[in-house]
């Protein structure tokens, strides 16, 4: 078990926001995320509008996850063995300075789809390293029994900068295009490097087998086994965390895929209303984030997740059921555009929910030793099935009417949920 913190910052405020260190990090991730929000809106639309091919946005976004599942096991390693307050300055640094020559390379008139291919896959390396160690870096900043509320404010600030970002994305790539609107990321992870600056963490020691030791490459490795070997033993754990890959292959083709795909290129419809469905998806997850913080932190989840798998369930088949009737004539656009609206909604709250309380069960359950490893093979785990996803969902979309895409979506989601139910060693978590 992860042992309890009684550092000076981690001590007294019961309100999490009176702990500056905490509060450095939440305005700090809000503010990254919600310049990354208005970039991968702006970026998806951009490939989108340029190509019509549901196959080429899937590409761009398959990039940056197979590079992200690649480098997530060493970012791991890298946050349990240096200090992970440098690991989020650096990134965050790295990540500011990569944008501004994107941005430099827009304005100079040297445009092509390769260049976001390689920012996303650049970015996804850099973000394999800040994961894990932003995600390591809550326990020592906040107390034990403050996790559950940590995280689900963190969840929260994400939200927000989703909010704010998905709602002017529409705006400002009406004004200053893709080009801007790379410039405004960086200048945005920028400004969360200097919050973490000042954030005050308490001295960690780390193994002595540091960058310049030349065995360091073997050392990673056989910590890398370790950590997926200490997570594989964990069953429930593992399983859960295999659930969420599973969740991640079936829900991906749908948000990533189809709902643009359905609004650009079906629908018609603009760009602003397809940042209207973003945010009401982003009020969800804001309303789940805002309750999962309000009520009292559970012993375990199993109950939760459960009822997060069948109500997903149900929201897919409603959107097949609303899109059928479009298809038929039954309702016009306008009513579509508004249910899907509706239903992003509950989306959000449904995929908000489910998040928060696995970090949670993974930072109770996990030993500071083994944090940043476990945490960013969750990550891994996770994302094995998004790539694979992105493309079954990209291909598909050219190939095969959409009716019965979404419809299979719900079914196959529901399926998932019940076998969910039938395992027992689920109910330990």
């Amino acid at each position: 078990m992860c042992e309890d913190n009684t550092n000076e910052f981690a001590q007294k405020p019961k309100n999490i926001f009176y702990n500056k260190n905490f509060l450095l990090l939440f305005i700090g991730r809000m503010v990254s995320d919600m310049g990354d929000a208005i970039f991968n809106v702006a970026v998806g639309w951009y490939i989108l509008s340029i190509t019509q091919s549901g196959i080429q946005m899937s590409i761009y976004m398959a990039t940056g996850t197979i590079v992200y599942m690649i480098a997530g096991p060493f970012g791991g390693v890298i946050a349990d063995r240096f200090n992970r307050q440098h690991m989020i300055i650096w990134t965050d640094l790295l990540r500011a300075i990569l944008l501004t020559i994107v941005s430099a390379l827009l304005f100079m008139n040297i445009s092509s789809i390769l260049i976001f291919y390689l920012s996303a896959s650049l970015l996804s390396i850099f973000g394999a390293f800040f994961v894990p160690a932003s995600n390591a870096i809550i326990p020592k900043i906040v107390r034990k029994d403050q996790l559950s509320k940590a995280n689900s404010t963190t969840s929260l600030s994400s939200s927000i900068s989703n909010l704010i970002g998905v709602s002017a994305a529409g705006m400002l790539y009406a004004i200053i295009g893709i080009k801007g609107i790379s410039l405004v990321n960086a200048l945005s992870f920028f400004i969360c490097a200097v919050l973490m600056i000042l954030i005050k963490t308490v001295k960690e020691s780390f193994p002595k087998n540091n960058i310049i030791d030349k065995n360091f490459r073997k050392h990673i490795f056989i910590e890398m086994k370790e950590g997926f070997l200490y997570l594989k033993n964990i069953k429930s754990i593992f399983l859960l965390i295999c659930f969420f890959a599973l969740n991640n292959l079936i829900t991906i083709p749908m948000f990533t895929v189809y709902i643009p795909y359905i609004f650009n290129v079906i629908l018609k419809a603009s760009v602003s209303s397809y940042a209207m469905f973003q945010v009401a998806m982003t009020l969800g997850s804001m309303g789940g984030a805002l309750l999962f913080g309000i009520l009292p932190q559970q012993k375990k989840f199993y109950s939760t997740f459960k009822i997060i798998f069948f109500a997903g369930s149900m929201l897919f088949l409603c959107a097949s059921a609303f899109f059928y009737f479009y298809t038929t004539g039954f309702i016009t656009k306008s009513i579509l555009i508004g249910t899907f609206i509706f239903l992003g909604f509950f989306g959000g709250i449904i995929f908000t929910t489910i998040n928060i309380p696995l970090n949670v069960v993974v930072q109770k359950s996990i030993s500071n030793e083994f944090l940043g490893r476990v945490s960013s093979l969750v990550s891994t785990i996770s994302m094995i099935a998004m790539p694979i996803g992105m493309i079954i969902g990209g291909g598909t979309a050219d190939l095969i009417p959409m009716k019965y895409l979404v419809f299979s979506i719900g079914i196959i989601y529901l399926i998932t949920a019940i076998v969910f139910t039938k395992i027992k060693i689920l109910r330990e978590v």
